[in-house]
């Protein structure tokens, strides 16, 4: 086909297309308007975005509100009453003028019978004969009042009990089982001399423990009953004996959580439990002890994985200072040099699967 042939066709055919019959153009064509008044724009509504940022923050502060409400507890309390205590008795007043004591070798039944007949003129029994020798000297006069206390600590040397009975009258026997015969509760506030049973209430302390603490300066048979339910000890001895144990009750029975120093350290780049496993590995001597180091119980390390933070509990509140230090250390940002990064290299003169496949087998899948 020649070219004017072509130029001939290509012109009839863009000539056919920029032709349109009459009638489709004049339906096409767009009808003249005639020209209307413009309509009068409606009149613009005012309003305050004040107002309605302020709404919507407080609905927001509304919902957030409902959200952390939580449901309120129900409770129920209790008086604290887990036993009735004894009543305190009246104590024994002796009068008369101080008296002087000289005792060499002598047996103790006569000491007994002189301090307890002769000078207070009380009403006692002897349950068992009354064995052992002591010799007694005061420097100054002894008041009367305290002429039965130095018997009881005399007595207790040589295994004997001295018990005041609910009648007032004394009972002297060298059974072991002496607190037996006698089986009356005393208070603890009482301040007569005489071997007795009291009831010593705990606050905050558990009983078991208690025991745990006072049984180095107890014997077995002073604890009569160790009552975990009511949280009170039994406590059988002397009034010297009960006396020392109850300053030991006064010293330790405090509010544990009221002196516990406790710290939540949330974590932003690492785990709790790695963090966790790092700081006992660090107070626990490095973990080379079984029974841990000097700190393993001082320092307890417990993690939180919901809240991803770190709650440390010790009865020394420095601790926190040093332990919050050494948690800033660990979760601080991993260096740069030690991260793994993606290098991208443009293979120039082979094809990059035949690279890849030959560093995979120098590297044996170390690196690639």
């Amino acid at each position: 086909m020649s070219r004017k042939l072509i130029a001939a066709i290509a012109i009839f055919l863009l000539g056919s297309c920029s032709t349109v019959p009459r009638d489709q153009a004049a339906a096409t064509a767009p009808s003249p308007s005639v020209a209307e008044p413009a309509a009068t724009p409606a009149p613009a509504t005012k309003v305050d975005a004040s107002a309605e940022l302020a709404t919507s923050a407080a609905d927001l502060a509304a919902s957030n509100s409902d959200a952390s409400q939580r449901a309120a507890p129900t409770i129920y309390r209790g008086n604290d009453r887990q036993v009735r205590l004894p009543a305190v008795e009246e104590p024994v007043r002796f009068l008369g003028d101080d008296v002087s004591l000289n005792f060499e070798q002598a047996p103790l039944s006569e000491v007994m019978h002189a301090i307890m007949g002769d000078i207070l003129q009380l009403d006692y029994i002897v349950d068992h004969p009354i064995k052992g020798q002591v010799t007694l000297r005061t420097r100054t006069p002894v008041p009367r009042d305290e002429l039965l206390e130095i018997l009881e600590s005399l007595l207790r040397a040589n295994k004997a009990l001295m018990i005041r009975g609910s009648d007032g009258r004394y009972l002297v026997t060298g059974a072991q089982e002496g607190g037996k015969l006698s089986p009356d509760v005393s208070s603890q506030k009482n301040t007569g001399a005489g071997y007795s049973t009291i009831i010593v209430p705990l606050r905050y302390i558990s009983a078991s423990n208690m025991a745990e603490i006072l049984e180095p300066v107890a014997n077995e048979k002073a604890f009569v009953r160790v009552d975990n339910a009511r949280s009170l000890l039994m406590l059988a001895g002397t009034r010297e004996q009960l006396d020392g144990w109850l300053d030991m009750v006064a010293t330790f029975d405090v509010d544990l959580l009221k002196g516990m120093s406790v710290g939540l350290f949330p974590l932003e780049n690492s785990g709790v439990e790695e963090v966790a496993e790092a700081l006992s590995a660090l107070l626990n001597d490095g973990g080379q002890d079984e029974k841990g180091g000097p700190l393993a119980k001082v320092v307890r390390v417990v993690p939180v994985k919901r809240l991803n933070s770190i709650l440390i509990v010790t009865p020394r509140s420095h601790y926190l200072d040093t332990v919050g230090t050494w948690i800033e250390r660990l979760d601080g940002l991993p260096d740069s040099k030690f991260e793994k990064r993606l290098y991208v290299y443009p293979v120039q003169n082979t094809s990059a699967g035949r690279l890849a496949e030959l560093l995979n087998r120098i590297y044996a899948d170390e690196f690639v």
